[in-house]
């Protein structure tokens, strides 16, 4: 991820200029876009909903409904909102204004389309003032907006126009339109509500009267009586049975008393347990008398024996009182039992009235049952009557007292600035566009315009180390053909402390480790297409390969483009070897003494080494042009060079339009690839070095020739850090 962020940092980087400048492009357009635009001015008109305002004009009931209602109906608010938006609204806001005559909608301003379209039609002919109001309404429409106040009753008439009075007027007629039609809804719904509840109460009335008529008839036909809105034979039924129950408990009663009596012996003294004993004067009197005796008659006894005539009399005293009481209770007997006999009488006779009023109770039970559903009935006729007159009468009440839930809160003023356009959107959108613009056209460059700048684009595609740069020349350089900076066939002799020559010794000590001590290093300089800088790269590394007095031989092998040839050995006569050829080459060396190699120049029918090579294999000065590098003639060339050289460096031509690299490279044994700052592609490069079998082994490296130096960090190579002034002169 780091890795990306920091490739399309690059990138911005790279292209920042273009993007400021699209950016710029933009705010300059969007300001002068708005101020193009006709202005559009705003006015708002704010009202308000309170569902509790019309609880003065209801009844108690529907007032506590109105309280006991929820503070906030989402849903009755967007539709209040939808209402102000409505069609009959907009149709009443256009004729109470006359909109269908204002020139703002009469004759609006054509935009581009309609204009040309206006050159290609003919005329429509002018519409009366009816036809126009459907129009102005959906033009009317284009500029409102209603918004709810969020989580509140609250709404905003917002309406735009070209003119700020008409703008105010039309916000504040939407208000007052929108209140007039809510007072109207009100009284109309009312209306009909009194129209139908007049009607409804009046067939109640009938009804009620027609049911308590046949419900009063019925009742005297089935001779029904009632006494305080009971039935006589109910009230007579439930008097005899709450006798019968009296009766039947005193019977009880009284049974219990004489079965008390009856059950006690006289000469056991149970009368003394009898209850009503104890409240009898004669009796309480006759026991206190009998007691005492009975005392008397124990203490006599006790002193003088029960023989002594005191004690006989009193015994005799005492007989008598206990015959008199048992004579008194046995009149207590006959009473209890006439008391029962009467109590049992009398639960029998009220039994019999009870059957008697039961059996006449049932037999007028089934008039009863209709008598009573009739009755029903025509009480529900007489509370529905009730509900009703009395809704009628809030009803019209209500009728009379017409109260709206909207107000207006807020009335539009003529604004004094315009709401749109607003220049410091139109500058940030142009902006946006141009940073958007600036930023895709740095990207579909880099896409479409893929070139190799740093050295991790150039490891990517060869699949080698990047062993460094080589800058473009200084300003006193000479330019190419192509109007290319060229660094000098000599520049690192010149120029020991530069970062070009600090990257050749890379090459050279990379060069040295791929080989074994002793041996002759080949080293074929390449490059994937024409006018990449390999010719001076070669040179250039034949120099410094040369230093410490090394044997280095520099071999011209571009047959089509001899540009090294022509710069060291540009003619026939300008070759000065010193000594004779090698016996077993037949080739002449080029050798002068400003240079520290020996040079072979390009094979080419025009030079003399052709024709002596040609001359020691048999053939005649007059064979066919040689176009390309002969194999078996690299072959034996290098085999002649290993033994009398130390580094032998090949400048070949470029490998995708010519053949000549895959010819002679079985005979190299090192590549060095040079990739161009800005101008070689990755693609071409990947192909190129496919089409060579065996080049991954014996490739050392690459370097980027004619780097700009200032501009790497701009592709994410930090060359200050690493190539710093207190080693290189640059």
């Amino acid at each position: 991820m780091v890795n990306e962020v920091r490739v399309v940092l690059s990138i911005i980087q790279r292209h920042l200029r273009l993007i400021l400048a699209l950016i710029s492009l933009g705010l300059f357009a969007g300001y002068a876009g708005s101020y193009l635009m006709t202005p559009i001015y705003q006015a708002v008109a704010q009202i308000s909903l309170d569902p509790r305002r019309v609880a003065i004009a209801q009844p108690v009931n529907a007032q506590t409904q109105r309280r006991d209602e929820p503070l906030i109906d989402s849903g009755r608010a967007d539709t209040e909102a939808e209402t102000l938006k409505s069609e009959s609204v907009l149709r009443a806001v256009v004729i109470q204004l006359d909109l269908q005559n204002n020139p703002e909608f009469t004759n609006p301003p054509k935009g581009l389309v309609a204009r040309v379209k206006s050159l290609f039609s003919s005329s429509e002919p002018e519409q009366d003032e009816e036809s126009r109001i459907p129009d102005t309404m959906t033009a009317v429409s284009k500029g409102l907006k209603v918004e709810r106040v969020d989580k509140s009753y609250s709404f905003t008439i917002t309406y735009e126009s070209r003119d700020p009075e008409l703008a105010a007027r039309v916000a504040n007629a939407f208000a007052d339109v929108y209140i007039k039609k809510q007072l109207d809804a009100e009284y109309e719904v009312t209306r009909q509500a009194v129209s139908w509840l007049k009607m409804r109460t009046d067939q109640l009335s009938q009804q009620m009267l027609t049911a308590e008529r046949a419900a009063s008839e019925y009742q005297g036909q089935a001779k029904i009586a009632r006494s305080d809105g009971k039935l006589v034979d109910e009230q007579q039924l439930q008097n005899l049975s709450l006798q019968l129950a009296d009766a039947t408990s005193q019977r009880a009663q009284a049974k219990a008393r004489y079965d008390q009596v009856t059950r006690f012996s006289f000469e056991s003294g149970g009368e003394l347990s009898v209850t009503d004993a104890f409240q009898n004067s004669v009796i309480s009197k006759l026991r206190t008398q009998y007691l005492d005796v009975l005392n008397k008659a124990g203490a006599l006894a006790s002193r003088y024996g029960e023989t002594h005539a005191a004690v006989i009399k009193l015994r005799a005293d005492a007989k008598a009182m206990e015959d008199s009481i048992r004579r008194e209770l046995l009149r207590y007997k006959e009473t209890y039992k006439n008391e029962y006999e009467v109590a049992a009488s009398r639960e029998e006779s009220i039994r019999t009235n009870l059957d008697e009023q039961f059996r006449r109770a049932t037999a007028t039970g089934e008039a009863q049952v209709k008598l009573n559903a009739m009755e029903a009935q025509a009480k529900a006729l007489r509370a529905s009557y009730d509900a009703f007159m009395q809704r009628y009468n809030d009803a019209l009440q209500r009728q009379s007292f017409p109260v709206s839930e909207a107000r207006v809160i807020g009335a539009a003023v003529p604004p004094t600035a315009p709401a749109k356009p607003k220049r410091i959107l139109f500058a940030a959108a142009g902006t946006l566009l141009g940073l958007i613009g600036g930023l895709g056209g740095a990207f579909v460059i880099e896409l479409m315009y893929r070139r190799i700048h740093t050295r991790a684009e150039a490891e990517a595609a060869s699949g080698v180390e990047c062993l460094g740069y080589l800058p473009e020349i200084p300003k006193n350089g000479r330019l190419s053909k192509s109007g290319e900076r060229r660094m000098p066939l000599d520049y690192v002799v010149r120029n020991p402390f530069t970062i070009a020559a600090e990257t050749l010794r890379t090459v050279r000590t990379t060069i040295d480790s791929r080989n074994s001590p002793g041996g002759c290093p080949i080293v074929g300089v390449i490059s994937c297409v024409p006018d990449e800088g390999k010719t001076t790269i070669s040179s250039n590394l034949a120099f410094l390969l040369a230093q410490n007095d090394r044997r280095v031989l520099l071999i011209d092998g571009d047959m089509r483009n001899p540009s090294l040839s022509n710069a060291i050995a540009p003619t026939r006569n300008a070759d000065t070897p010193d000594r004779d050829a090698t016996p077993s080459s037949a080739l002449t060396l080029v050798r002068r003494p400003d240079l520290p190699f020996d040079f072979i120049p390009a094979l080419t029918s025009s030079r003399p080494e052709f024709a002596n090579f040609q001359e020691a294999n048999g053939g005649t000065r007059d064979s066919a042009l040689v176009t390309g590098l002969e194999s078996e003639y690299f072959r034996r060339l290098i085999e002649v060079a290993r033994s009398q050289y130390d580094y032998v460096v090949v400048d070949l031509p470029p490998v995708v339009p010519l053949s000549d690299v895959r010819a002679v490279s079985s005979s190299i044994t090192n590549f060095l690839l040079v990739l161009a700052y800005g101008k070689s592609e990755p693609n071409i490069v990947g192909d190129a070095l496919e089409s060579i079998p065996g080049i991954y082994e014996k490739l050392v490296g690459s370097v980027i020739n004619m780097a700009e130096m200032k501009a790497l960090p701009r592709y994410g190579e930090r060359v200050t850090t690493y190539y710093s002034s207190k080693y290189f002169s640059h």
